[in-house]
């Protein structure tokens, strides 16, 4: 219990910075370090249902991810 943290800046910044080396990692590992951003985000709106920033974060993940999934069903 006390290595997870519950703060909420914590966990929407762990899912910028993950978001962010997705961004510059090769093709192989984005989908998987986007899924971790994703689950960072939604782990920080869980915690606090106002969070603005992780909101954000889910709506950039999310359009992120649908760019990749439309450009693999293609």
């Amino acid at each position: 219990m006390i290595l997870i943290a519950s703060a909420t800046q914590i966990h929407a910044r762990l899912g910028e910075v993950l978001f962010m080396s997705a961004t510059s990692s090769l093709e192989s590992s984005i989908i998987r370090i986007l899924a971790e951003s994703l689950r960072r985000f939604c782990r920080s709106v869980e915690l606090c249902d106002g969070y603005l920033r992780g909101y954000y974060g889910l709506k950039m993940v999310g359009s992120v991810n649908l760019i990749i999934f439309a450009q693999d069903f293609t």
